[in-house]
């Protein structure tokens, strides 16, 4: 289930699909789905690494940017798909 690997709950991810944010989804009969390398991909986009310039630390860098991203994303086609909630 997405929301436990992501330690957020189901009403985040139904907020974020409302308002066009997070990663791409397929609804299929009415059960959403998520394709695994969909997921994966929205994780490198928002992957932020920290940057040490010299002695001193730098602060974080974004190493994708989970918005712009986000359409190459919805632009691929297969893979596995995980679901927002168990199904019995």
């Amino acid at each position: 289930m997405l929301a436990e690997r992501w330690v957020c709950s189901v009403a985040r991810l139904q907020r974020w699909r409302t308002v066009g944010e997070g990663p791409p989804y397929l609804k299929i009969v009415g059960k959403v789905l998520y394709r695994f390398k969909d997921i994966e991909a929205y994780e490198e986009a928002c992957l932020i690494r920290k940057v040490f310039k010299g002695r001193t630390q730098g602060g974080p860098e974004r190493v994708g940017n989970c918005s712009k991203d986000l359409e190459s994303v919805r632009n691929s086609l297969g893979g596995a798909v995980m679901t927002t909630s168990q199904t019995a």
